[in-house]
């Protein structure tokens, strides 16, 4: 735990990277992988000042990786009966993203003199990632496991609109014909988007079948990327009761013991600060930030040794912060979900390898994740943390 973090960036309308969340994985993680198109680095360098964003790159502590394709649900014949799923891939004809990615660069800084140069190295370590191990046609057929569709269901409608008086029973069946996936299903999305604009626009997104089929979709792409970088995950909004009951789900579905009485409990560090917030609402200066990391580093490097216990990152939390522009933020809970009670050999050869641990019905985009899960990386959260109701101070008064 606290070796990395994986954050993403989504396309299209998606939520946009939170700064202030990768702000804050920055203090607690020796590095974070960020996933993201061409606009995560459009706000990247936008936000922060762009050689200290190179900076934190050349220091191993933040690597970016450039989405080259992405899963979506195309939708035909849409409000008739007729309506039909398919979960693609598209592939984005666009130009160099090298060269984009340096003009950018160049761009944020102001086209100084230094910047050509720097804008070259900020390109090449930015590496091109691919879904070469995410089987699109696989996931269209894990939407056949009824009950763990309704259950995955239920928590969305929970987490994005509370305010839904959620029908008893809940239907959401999803048929598989030929022409792609139909939903029939007793949600009345009229009401349901009244909750859901409450707190989102309109003219973001509007609550469909095909959206909820996205965001079924979406958790499996969360699960697989994190196991491709060994990394935890940040779980924020619907995807934290998603991930929790994938997570549950297929390890329940392992023949092996161990793996099954795996389960996540919670971690939690009181008294700390409104770190995300700040950078957030732009009180805080990234410079300022980087120097904070660099105090915290040899700190971190003792961290993510040990075994997750609250008090040893209390003492950690508490030695990084002391005397510094920290305190005077406002206070708050910092969460994560730690996946224990699991005796995990990491040598495969002893476990007997993934043939071992995959039991009935298990897919193969679990089966991918589940074999990075025997080989010792566990699907950690880092939960959306909750804000604290305590004074607050000015930082800019430090």
């Amino acid at each position: 735990m606290f070796d990395a973090i994986y954050l993403r960036h989504e396309v299209d309308g998606g939520p946009s990277l939170d700064l202030g969340l990768f702000a804050e994985a920055m203090l607690f993680y020796d590095r974070v992988y960020v996933v993201g198109s061409s606009s995560a680095v459009e706000t990247l360098l936008k936000y922060i000042p762009p050689f200290v964003l190179l900076g934190l790159m050349d220091d191993g502590r933040f690597a970016f990786r450039h989405q080259e394709e992405f899963p979506v649900v195309y939708t035909s014949n849409a409000g008739s009966s007729a309506e039909r799923h398919a979960f693609v891939k598209i592939h984005p004809q666009g130009k160099d993203s090298d060269r984009e990615n340096a003009k950018r660069f160049v761009a944020a800084a102001n086209a100084s003199s230094q910047s050509k140069l720097a804008a070259r190295r900020f390109s090449r370590l930015i590496r091109p990632l691919t879904y070469e191990d995410f089987d699109i046609e696989q996931a269209a057929n894990e939407t056949q496991d009824g009950d763990y569709v309704r259950a995955a269901v239920e928590r969305i409608l929970r987490s994005v609109a509370p305010e839904y008086e959620i029908p008893t029973p809940l239907n959401f069946d999803i048929a598989k014909h030929a022409d792609g996936l139909a939903v029939a299903t007793n949600i009345d999305f009229v009401r349901l988007n009244e909750s859901y604009h409450r707190r989102v626009s309109p003219a973001h997104s509007t609550l469909t079948p095909a959206m909820i089929l996205t965001q079924l979709q979406d958790v499996r792409e969360e699960l697989y990327f994190a196991s491709l970088f060994g990394a935890d995950l940040a779980a924020t909004g619907y995807r934290r009761p998603l991930l929790e009951l994938k997570i549950a789900a297929v390890l329940a579905a392992s023949q092996r013991a161990e793996l099954q009485r795996g389960k996540l409990i919670g971690l939690v560090l009181e008294n700390s600060f409104a770190i995300r917030e700040a950078v957030n609402s732009k009180r805080i200066q990234w410079a300022d930030l980087r120097r904070l990391y660099e105090k915290a580093r040899k700190f971190r490097h003792w961290l993510n040794k040990q075994n997750p216990d609250v008090d040893l990152l209390r003492a950690y939390y508490e030695e990084v912060v002391r005397s510094t522009w920290v305190e005077k933020l406002p206070g708050k809970s910092t969460r994560w979900a730690v996946l224990t009670g699991m005796g995990i050999i990491a040598d495969a050869a002893v476990t007997g390898g993934i043939g071992t641990a995959i039991g009935v019905g298990l897919s193969a985009i679990d089966a991918f994740w589940l074999d990075r899960v025997l080989k010792g990386w566990k699907p950690n959260q880092f939960v959306e943390e909750e804000l604290k109701p305590v004074l607050n101070k000015d930082v800019r008064k430090r």
